[in-house]
């Protein structure tokens, strides 16, 4: 931008302070995703872009330029009572009507783990995997009998063999929860469900803690907690239901039109953490006020 057509103004110290006095107040209440106090923030800052000469921004074709842009923002995910787990009696099996079917209590017995389909279910026969490791330097593959998991629900025991009294064993290099994801989902399983292996480590069980950030695969995938065994030759049953309830967020965008093949775009990402209702800090205090600033 030429000094000729858009001279150089020089924001003042007082004026600074009263813009961060402002977006950083208690009444804002930390300006946290899709809240009241966010929305005030964007206001504000689409007065001062007026303020400034900035023009709109029109992001899309066919629609009207504007300051403030809104974005689905997920607020948390978390599992429903309509989430399932089961073993299903199949037509073979001999004094088991087939169909019937015996389910588990949800965190009870089993749980989502944060890789598991928000909406998918299934019913199949599983396979079980061993403890689903794959260690070159050893020649060890426990899918070395399922290179096709296709239509199966693949079933796998945590970490590995005496892994608390064996904690250098070079097998947990290759033991972890996404690790043995990868091999079955490699080998096209349409469910997973991870249960308890011999002498595990219990700081390596699986919580069942979902976060807004978590990237869901399309299948489900489950941990069954209880050390009851899963009877062979019957089908497991899995529905995962998991909401992830969304926010509006707003960012605000201005742009000065300089007449030349590139400009600059100004955009405000001015939200922040509020009450730490999404669990970003680390304060670990009374309830408080994330106000993005320090006021003086």
């Amino acid at each position: 931008v030429s000094q000729s057509r858009y001279p150089i103004k020089e924001i003042s110290e007082i004026k600074l302070k009263q813009h961060i006095q402002f977006l950083a107040a208690d009444a804002l209440e930390g300006r946290l995703t899709g809240s009241a106090g966010e929305k005030i923030s964007a206001d504000y800052i689409e007065k001062e872009f007026k303020a400034a000469g900035l023009q709109p921004v029109q992001i899309e074709e066919n629609t009207i330029a504007s300051f403030q842009h809104s974005f689905p923002f997920v607020r948390l995910r978390i599992t429903t009572n309509k989430t399932k787990f089961g073993i299903v009696g199949g037509p073979d099996m001999p004094g088991i009507n087939a169909g019937a079917m015996v389910q588990f209590k949800v965190f009870e017995e089993f749980y989502p783990l944060p890789q598991s389909a928000s909406n998918d279910s299934i019913t199949a026969e599983f396979v079980d995997c061993g403890y689903g490791l794959i260690h070159e330097a050893s020649g060890r593959n426990d899918f070395a009998d399922y290179p096709d998991l296709s239509g199966k629900i693949c079933v796998m025991r945590l970490g590995y063999m005496n892994e608390a009294s064996e904690p250098n064993n070079p097998l947990k290099d290759v033991a972890d929860i996404q690790t043995k994801i990868n091999h079955a989902l490699s080998r096209n399983a349409r469910g997973i469900v991870f249960i308890n292996g011999f002498n595990i480590n219990p700081k390596n069980i699986p919580t069942g803690k979902l976060n807004r950030t978590d990237k869901p695969l399309s299948i489900p995938v489950y941990y069954y907690k209880t050390d009851k065994p899963l009877p062979p030759r019957m089908q497991l049953m899995m529905v995962s239901r998991v909401a992830s309830p969304t926010v509006n967020a707003v960012n605000v965008m201005g742009f000065r039109n300089n007449h030349k093949k590139h400009t600059i775009i100004i955009c405000a990402h001015h939200d922040h953490i509020g009450f730490n209702e999404y669990d970003n800090s680390r304060y670990t205090g009374p309830r408080a006020i994330h106000n993005g600033a320090i006021i003086s």
